[in-house]
């Protein structure tokens, strides 16, 4: 398994709750990435830290936020950890190469 994903309310639970908590166990056990989707840059960065939160898309479905690199960039994140959400963190997680652009480049910033 490369990783899973979640919704950011579960039947209605938040992710910290404590039901939710064998999931979290069993994904920290196998060692994969937790896809939260939609999410907010910034409550996850302060939850889980800046290293290990990436911003993704729909695509080709169509993104439910329309304009996520704007909302990345009213998130108010510092610029090393807006930089990592919005790809370097990908690319290490995922062990994409340089090659694989990300948001950061996209928006003249890589």
């Amino acid at each position: 398994m490369v990783g899973v994903q979640i919704l950011t309310a579960v039947t209605g639970r938040p992710l910290d709750d404590q039901a939710l908590r064998p999931f979290w166990e069993a994904a920290a056990g196998l060692g994969v990435p937790v896809l939260i989707h939609p999410f907010e840059a910034a409550p996850l960065v302060d939850l889980v830290g800046g290293d290990r939160v990436t911003m993704g898309t729909d695509y080709p479905t169509g993104m439910v936020q329309a304009a996520p690199l704007a909302a990345l960039e009213a998130a108010g994140l510092a610029p090393e950890v807006h930089d990592g959400v919005a790809g370097e963190n990908a690319r290490r997680i995922f062990g994409l190469g340089h090659g694989a652009a990300g948001a950061g480049e996209a928006a003249g910033r890589g």
